[in-house]
């Protein structure tokens, strides 16, 4: 809890003022002598000794004629000037004038030094290029934040979600830029602490459409973070078993007048199925195979054993298992297929 400034606390604050700013000691035993004597006329204006907000006000003027001091010698030439001009006043202004001017001062002090940490962000940014015609840039400043929001037409745009989203100490944010219209595809939000995909926001809230080598190339960027349960990237099949394993070729399988491929990753431990129909595209399923001690990952289910489909998958596990029931070249696939030996060059 903050301790409300007392007239001792101001007395101690002004007696240093002259010591610690030798090179305005003159101004300093001014400003000391008005805050006194306002101090003073405020006590005396209904007997009932000095109100809590004269105190306070006497105070903060204090703690910014100290800040005004300093600021004569600052970066911006503006600055130093309106704090000279500010010192200088004490001589001749009255408190009350001389309060509102060191209050302005303040601020324009407090706005600069905002724009300087805006900057520095921005100047620690990093870009990653991706190809020739995409870019990844690190998000980190509010502005640069609320430009993309205000492009893509997503809620960052509103500087207060942009705070908040910056001020997350296990997040990173990106934007995915084509470059040569320098336009913003999509933003990306990477939960830093398990290394995954958080959010994936295109034009607008929606779900970015990726091509599949553009997907994996994203993933490999960010140093192979996992998108696995993100639509953007598991609807393309831009599974992250497939960065670390490979994708190896694999022949197809008939079932149901569609083709089924089928890889086992990690070991055995999850299995991808791409399905195609007789027209259309692929469209692909993640499932992972774990024991009844397994509890799944945040975005799945929990369950005693067995297989565990992610939420943006083609196939549900009631679908695959119709499919294993009826058609056994599947279901010997899935048990007795060769584990992805990752011979296969990376799928990005």
């Amino acid at each position: 809890m903050k301790r409300r400034p007392t007239k001792k606390m101001i007395e101690r604050q002004l007696s240093a003022l002259c010591t610690d700013m030798p090179g305005a000691s003159a101004e300093s035993r001014v400003f000391s002598n008005k805050c006194r004597s306002w101090l003073e006329l405020e006590s005396n204006r209904d007997g009932r000794g000095t109100k809590a907000e004269a105190t306070r006000d006497v105070f903060l003027a204090t703690v910014r004629f100290r800040q005004a001091l300093r600021a004569r010698s600052h970066n911006d030439s503006s600055i130093r000037h309106t704090a000279e001009k500010a010192v200088t006043a004490v001589r001749h202004e009255e408190y009350p004038a001389l309060r509102n001017r060191l209050r302005t001062l303040s601020g324009r002090i407090s706005k600069a030094g905002r724009r300087i940490a805006e900057k520095r962000r921005r100047d620690t940014e990093r870009v990653l290029e991706l190809d020739e015609e995409h870019e990844l840039r690190e998000l980190r400043s509010v502005t640069g934040l609320q430009r993309v929001g205000r492009a893509l037409g997503n809620c960052v745009a509103r500087q207060s979600y942009a705070k908040g989203y910056l001020c997350e100490t296990d997040a990173e944010l990106w934007v995915l830029i084509e470059k040569e219209q320098d336009r913003p595809l999509c933003l990306l939000k990477i939960d830093t602490s398990t290394k995954e995909v958080d959010e994936v926001e295109g034009a607008d809230g929606s779900t970015p459409r990726l091509k599949r080598r553009l997907a994996f190339k994203l993933l490999k960027a960010l140093g192979g973070v996992s998108g696995d349960d993100e639509p953007a990237f598991a609807q393309v099949g831009a599974f992250q078993a497939f960065l670390v394993d490979g994708q190896t070729t694999v022949e197809p399988i008939e079932a149901e007048g569609s083709l089924h491929w089928v890889w086992l990753l990690r070991g055995g431990t999850e299995v991808v199925i791409a399905t195609k129909p007789r027209s259309g595209k692929r469209r692909w399923s993640r499932f992972v195979r774990h024991s009844s001690e397994t509890v799944s990952p945040r975005r799945r289910r929990r369950r005693q054993g067995g297989l565990t489909g992610g939420l943006s998958n083609h196939l549900s596990e009631s679908e695959l298992l119709a499919l294993v029931v009826d058609h056994p070249a599947l279901a010997e696939r899935l048990r007795n297929g060769a584990v992805n030996d990752g011979l296969e060059q990376d799928p990005a």
